[in-house]
């Protein structure tokens, strides 16, 4: 027997999804907001739900596509979910086209509906038709960080040993040193993050030399920061015309100016937190996803943080943060140690999936 509600947006896929949700349910309200400036105000109110199914590895980053399948990707392999079962994807030497490594690192979708995978052990494009996939060769560079598009196709892959640039579906230059403020050559490696801005300037995050700015004209990325504090780089969005918020893994948030590399700290009223993840959502929030601090949610100078509440069920289901994702549809998609929830951003009435129990 199954009860029914309101459906969110993120129901309407073009598989089976929407039809998983209308037989499974419980209809879901969430929960509260942690001030940390004098002039904060609450959030309004959001519904969670949560894949209750779910008795998989910690989810280091999600992915919806356009066929409406979930990707979730883990320290145990690669899960694709259709609404109604996990398939998982892993490593097999006896079979041809398999995916490279067991540790996935990061999904990212292209303009052209490719789906690229990035792993501990090399870099992969999945095939639809033959439900397989195409490793992709990058030399010596096997742990991917992150994987990006530029507005002109180019895919941009970052590594422990540099970032990458693929255009037309080839690997074609490795960047592995950059300019440091003090105008010398130097290695780059351990690019963590990458970012184009609304000016289409591209910038990505290291763990050692701050944030970097590419330079078109000399086809090589340059020190935009001075400050120690920018280092260890987890996430990249703007902020303003002029700003980019940077998200650091143990040094929490900074505006940073894109002229001059100027840097104000944004004060959370909290323990510095470990920041795993963020994202600039279409209704031009900042989404910050943290280890130990729940989620911290910058609307211009406003800041909210969700947590988990054991006694609540409705709540976000662990306040130690892995990945955070926003699909076509508005939905933001959270995954947790405990688990993966998602939210309607645009308020819709959702369900919290459950058995049928």
């Amino acid at each position: 027997m199954f009860l029914y509600a309101n459906y969110c947006t993120m129901c309407s896929s073009k598989l089976r999804l929407d039809e998983f949700v209308l037989r499974k349910l419980l209809f879901c309200m969430v929960f509260f907001t942690f001030s940390a400036l004098a002039n904060t105000s609450q959030m309004q109110s959001m519904r969670f739900n949560h894949l209750s199914d779910y008795t998989h590895g910690n989810p280091r980053t999600i992915l919806r596509d356009d066929y409406g399948f979930l990707w979730i990707g883990t320290p145990d392999g690669l899960l694709k979910y259709d609404g109604y079962k996990y398939t998982r994807f892993a490593p097999n030497d006896k079979k041809n086209h398999s995916i490279s490594g067991l540790h996935i690192r990061e999904l990212h979708l292209d303009s052209t509906g490719q789906l690229w995978v990035g792993t501990t052990d090399g870099l992969n494009k999945f095939n639809y038709i033959e439900n397989s996939f195409t490793q992709v060769d990058l030399n010596d560079s096997t742990y991917i960080y992150d994987i990006n598009e530029s507005s002109d196709g180019t895919i941009w892959i970052a590594t422990r040993g540099g970032l990458h640039a693929i255009r037309n579906g080839t690997p074609t230059k490795i960047y592995n040193s950059l300019i440091n403020k003090d105008g010398n050559e130097v290695p780059l490696n351990y690019v963590r993050k990458i970012h184009q801005d609304s000016d289409n300037n591209l910038w990505i995050g290291t763990r050692y030399h701050g944030l970097l700015r590419f330079n078109n004209i000399q086809d090589t990325f340059k020190q935009h920061t001075h400050s120690e504090d920018i280092e260890w780089v987890m996430g990249i969005t703007d902020y303003t015309q002029d700003e980019l918020l940077v998200s650091t893994y143990q040094n929490g948030l900074f505006l940073v100016n894109k002229q001059n590399g100027l840097i104000k700290k944004i004060e959370l009223g909290i323990a510095e937190p470990r920041i795993r993840d963020s994202i600039k959502t279409s209704d031009n929030t900042h989404w910050i996803a943290t280890i130990d601090h729940g989620l911290i949610v910058v609307d211009n100078s406003e800041l909210s943080r969700l947590v988990n509440n054991e006694s609540d069920n409705r709540s976000i289901q662990s306040d130690q943060i892995h990945s955070i994702f926003e699909d076509t549809n508005k939905n933001i998609w959270v995954g947790t140690r405990n688990g993966v929830s998602t939210a309607s951003l645009d308020g819709n009435s959702c369900l919290l999936y459950t058995s049928d129990a």
